[in-house]
């Protein structure tokens, strides 16, 4: 065991769930607490996590940090960024981990009050969409059994020593539970350098949105954007391309910090040729987010000479913008270091394949009108 933690998340985190639950962040995939952040404080979960975070090695949970990990040595030689990472050096700056504990505040809280949304995107599920729940209720007469929890306890969270509050959905701007936290979250005293993060798909950049938007100090705004064309309209089904675009160019022009949160998926990494210069071309940061869960949504589903195809495109494709004056090393590498890590799995790979052609058949659409590269993975045994 070890003498200190690996990660201080259950000490200085927290992610709120109104279907899920509770769980010291949003990026842990085990275990959850259901029920209200009052109970998860007195809980079992909470106490047996912090003894999990000594263990000497990380827990399978914790795939995302390993694997943001994993990238960065393989961009930088050194693993020094992750979820993990942010926690220990916001820690340093604020706590004393001695004394601290979550009751007496947090450094960083990710609130979904639902799963209100008007899309429902190929790697997502009921518990974050809306439209999912919906359309699983027309098709299979039922929905994966959801929490649901009150979470109007949020507001009784003390914030005093917050860093980072994000907030997400479902689909924050059409979420009246999600404009009264924004509400009140803009009217604390917090500290000066704390981040009001809302991450949006894009579809609503209406007067009333911004309006409420505008009021925020030290906002950042994330853009769930997975592409351009038909490859965004098919991952992210339920928004048009057209529309969103110039939605983007809007928030790009009216907000300060303003990036692009991109979804790198089996699906559009595979076909990044067919999107990646319109996308970079609208001059917004991007940062890329690695789905693991769903299986079949992983990179590793696909095959790696598909993956390896995409690494020398994009190699060609900076050289290229470098000898015209543009120079977007940092994504590139970036973009070349995901698709580097990830190793194809044939158990993945079959889940890719049945859970295309389900979806395919229910929406009425098909993943070969995207590229004729999907019909050799299809294919692929």
């Amino acid at each position: 065991m070890r003498d200190t933690p690996y990660c201080k998340a259950p000490w200085i985190g927290l992610a709120y769930e109104g279907t899920v639950g509770v769980k010291p962040c949003c990026e842990w995939r085990g275990e959850v607490f259901v029920g209200t952040h009052t109970d998860y404080l007195k809980s079992d979960y909470l106490k047996d996590f912090k003894e999990l975070m000594y263990e000497d090695k990380m827990n399978k949970g914790c795939m995302e940090c390993i694997h943001n990990e994993r990238r960065n040595e393989i961009i930088r030689g050194e693993d020094n960024w992750s979820r993990r990472h942010w926690g220990r050096d916001n820690w340093s700056r604020r706590h004393w981990f001695e004394k601290f504990d979550i009751e007496g505040g947090l450094v960083r809280l990710d609130y979904r009050a639902g799963n209100k949304c008007n899309m429902k995107c190929r790697m997502c599920w009921a518990g974050a969409s809306s439209l999912w729940e919906e359309e699983n209720i027309k098709i299979y007469g039922n929905s994966i059994p959801l929490a649901s929890i009150d979470t109007s306890d949020v507001y009784d969270i003390d914030l005093n020593s917050v860093s980072l509050i994000s907030i997400l959905g479902g689909e924050p701007s059409i979420d009246m539970k999600v404009r009264n936290f924004i509400d009140y979250v803009t009217k604390l005293k917090l500290p000066n350098d704390t981040i009001i993060c809302v991450t949006t798909n894009g579809t609503n950049a209406s007067s009333k949105w911004f309006k409420t938007l505008k009021a925020v100090d030290n906002l950042k705004i994330m853009l769930s954007i997975d592409g351009t064309g038909n490859v965004q309209d098919y991952q992210r089904k339920g928004g048009e391309w057209d529309k969103i675009k110039k939605n983007l160019i809007k928030y790009r022009d009216t907000f300060k910090d303003v990036s692009i949160w991109l979804t790198a998926t089996s699906i559009n990494f595979t076909v990044l040729d067919l999107w990646w210069d319109e996308l970079v071309g609208l001059n917004i940061p991007i940062d890329f987010v690695v789905v693991h869960e769903p299986q079949s949504h992983s990179l590793d589903a696909i095959p790696d000479l598909y993956k390896s195809k995409q690494i020398k495109w994009l190699q060609q494709w900076h050289q290229k913008s470098v000898r015209q004056g543009r120079d977007h090393g940092r994504i590139v590498k970036e973009a070349i270091a995901i698709l580097t890590a990830s190793k194809y799995n044939k158990g993945y790979h079959r889940e890719f394949k049945k859970e295309t052609l389900r979806l395919d058949a229910i929406r009425n659409e098909s993943i070969l009108d995207l590229d004729p590269r999907f019909e050799e993975i299809m294919n692929e045994r």
